[in-house]
C-alpha cells in the first residue's frame, strides 16, 4: 500500500490508472469549513476506480454509498479500516463500484448533462416555478 499525498494536477490521470482504490477522508474542519462538491471523487470514478470518501460536505453527493464507492465517518478509524479491507479483499465488489462510478460520472456529470440540467433550471425559473 502506498500513500502518495498531494499529486500535481497534470499527473492525476496516471495515478488514477495505477491505483486500486481512491481514498480521501475529507471531513469538516474545526473552523466549520467543508469540502465542496468533491470533483476528485468523480475524477477517480470516471477512471473506473472504487472510491472511499468521508461522509461530509459535497462528497456525499459525489460518492453514492454502496454504488460507486463507500462513504465513511472520517474520524472512525475502525470503520475506515473495515471499509478499506472490504474493498481490498473483494476485487469483484471493487470492480463493480468502479464500473458503476464510471458510468455515473460520464452520464450524470458530462458537459452535455450539466448543460441540460442548467437549461432545465432556467426554464423552471423563467416559468415561475420554484
Amino acid at each position: 500500500m502506498i500513500f502518495v499525498g498531494s499529486v500535481p494536477d497534470q499527473d492525476l490521470p496516471e495515478f488514477y490508472a495505477l491505483c486500486d482504490i481512491f481514498v480521501l477522508l475529507n471531513r469538516e474542519e474545526p473552523s466549520g469549513d467543508v469540502k465542496g462538491f468533491g470533483m476528485v471523487f468523480l475524477e477517480a470514478s470516471a477512471s473506473g476506480k472504487a472510491v472511499i470518501g468521508g461522509r461530509s460536505g459535497g462528497a456525499t453527493e459525489a460518492v453514492l454509498h454502496g454504488t460507486s464507492g463507500l462513504s465513511v465517518d472520517p474520524y472512525n478509524v475502525e470503520e475506515v479500516a473495515q471499509r478499506l479491507k472490504e474493498l481490498l479483499l473483494n476485487p469483484a465488489l471493487r470492480e463493480q463500484h468502479g464500473r458503476a462510478g464510471a458510468l455515473r460520472a460520464r452520464a450524470d456529470f458530462s458537459w452535455e448533462s450539466r448543460a441540460r440540467r442548467i437549461r432545465e433550471v432556467c426554464v423552471e425559473v423563467l416559468s415561475g416555478r420554484d
